[in-house]
């Protein structure tokens, strides 16, 4: 898959912007703040309905805007199948009349409107990284998880609604824990609370372990392709148990082993919502020993590992957009890095530097001032 063109009406620092794309290599050159990054967020957001730097809809607004557009037709070609479909896709979004709240987004696919966002999940597959992905090493465990649910759910949008699922069970169950710690509320009811915690964290723990195991295999040649002379592992650390064991039934000792400093705490201790993904160097925690050059390295064989992921569940090329990728490398990774892209794959990079001593085939060159882009070459 690859996305033929984008249109963009009051989305950042875009007024009005209208942009056909190679489907190979588009390169976009500018100073710092100037949209580069804008586009591949705009990019990024017609894929999976959000920000990959983890904005809300209101801050993606052009500044004394109530609503933006976003638009793109996407070709998408199964691999090993003749011809190509095209979708498009279309988001808009409004902020609420009285300034307040999240104010309302639609998607529309085929000119149809759809009833769940999450219905975009597959129609544009995309891997993001910047400069501030290197907070998967060395940040909360919130980060790493959401690397990894953000490639299953494109992959598998069945992932995606279980995870909605489970967050309302779990502020249910939360909800019934705080209420039980003031002497409110029927004990009887965590029982039932307990179960849907039970069914639905078995099934997102089981997709998680399996796509985890896939993308250290996958992250550890590329590791090693792309400089690093270190084994890279990754490793999925359950709040409820060790992996291999039957996990419903880890989740339910765990739950009631843990019941009486719940009730305590007023909120729940054990599940996929705090389970960990430790990320290894030579069996070494990267967070703790890693220099920041290897950390550097070890987020670029995560990535170019998640583009291959979707390629194997979704039998279509990812797009990859790298923004300001060069700046965080050296010039031999940079090498390496262009060096192992395949051609297969439509990407976007973006720039501050001229990057006169590159000269890459199949390339769209464009350069971004101030909210406009100008193709030139």
């Amino acid at each position: 898959m690859w996305l033929r063109n984008l249109k963009a009406v009051h989305f950042r620092n875009y007024a009005q912007l209208t942009l056909a794309f190679n489907p190979h290599l588009n390169v976009i050159v500018g100073r710092n703040a100037q949209g580069k990054t804008n586009l591949l967020e705009a990019i990024y957001y017609l894929g999976t309905s959000a920000s990959p730097r983890r904005h809300r809809d209101p801050q993606l607004l052009q500044d004394h805007q109530s609503f933006f557009v976003l638009e793109g037709e996407v070709l998408k070609e199964p691999i090993g199948q003749a011809g190509g479909v095209i979708k498009n896709i279309r988001f808009t979004y409004q902020l609420a009349a009285s300034g307040s709240g999240h104010g309302q987004k639609k998607l529309f696919l085929d000119k149809v409107k759809q009833e769940r966002l999450g219905e975009v999940l597959g129609q544009l597959n995309v891997v993001y990284f910047g400069p501030e992905q290197v907070n998967l090493i060395d940040g909360p465990p919130a980060l790493r998880r959401q690397y990894l649910d953000g490639q299953i759910c494109q992959a598998h949008p069945e992932h995606y609604y279980n995870l909605v699922r489970y967050r309302r069970v779990l502020s249910q169950r939360n909800q019934l824990l705080k209420q039980l710690r003031s002497g409110k509320g029927d004990p009887r009811h965590l029982e039932v609370w307990d179960q849907e915690l039970i069914k639905l964290g078995q099934d997102i723990i089981v997709r998680r372990v399996k796509a985890l195991n896939w993308l250290s295999q996958a992250a550890c040649r590329w590791h090693q392709r792309v400089g690093g002379n270190e084994e890279l592992r990754l490793v999925y650390r359950g709040s409820w148990g060790k992996e291999g064991e039957m996990v419903a039934a880890s989740l339910e000792r765990a739950l009631a082993a843990n019941r009486t400093r719940e009730l305590k705490a007023g909120f729940t201790l054990v599940g996929p919502h705090i389970d960990e993904i430790a990320i290894l160097i030579d069996g070494k925690a990267a967070r703790s020993f890693a220099s920041r050059g290897q950390q550097r390295t070890a987020v670029v064989a995560l990535k170019l590992a998640e583009v291959d992921f979707l390629e194997e569940e979704s039998q279509e090329p990812a797009v990859l957009l790298l923004d300001d990728v060069f700046s965080e490398l050296d010039r031999e990774r940079r090498r390496l890095l262009m060096d192992t892209l395949g051609s297969k794959n439509q990407i976007f990079i973006t720039s501050s530097e001229e990057l006169k001593d590159w000269h890459p085939q199949q390339a769209s060159w464009y350069r971004v001032e101030a909210g406009q882009v100008e193709l030139i070459s």
